[in-house]
């Protein structure tokens, strides 16, 4: 017995567009995913961006309060 032609083909659409839907949803999840690893990235470099100045002005306030005061007992 010949299965119908126009079921085989609604079930190949069918398939097709099912495929293409899990592609789009994975396409979209990855994106997602990829783009919050990308900003928890850049946050956390940003976070030790500010901590390196902030340690660093600190450091350069001391150097320079030691030179001054190197300085100051020379004369």
């Amino acid at each position: 017995m010949m299965p119908n032609i126009r079921f085989l083909s609604y079930l190949a659409h069918f398939f097709l567009e099912l495929e293409m839907f899990q592609t789009n949803v994975t396409d979209k999840i990855k994106t997602r995913i990829l783009f919050s690893i990308t900003f928890l990235f850049f946050r956390k470099l940003s976070r030790v961006r500010d901590s390196v100045e902030k340690y660093y002005r600190v450091g350069q306030a001391t150097e320079d309060n030691m030179v001054h005061a190197h300085c100051m007992f020379d004369t």
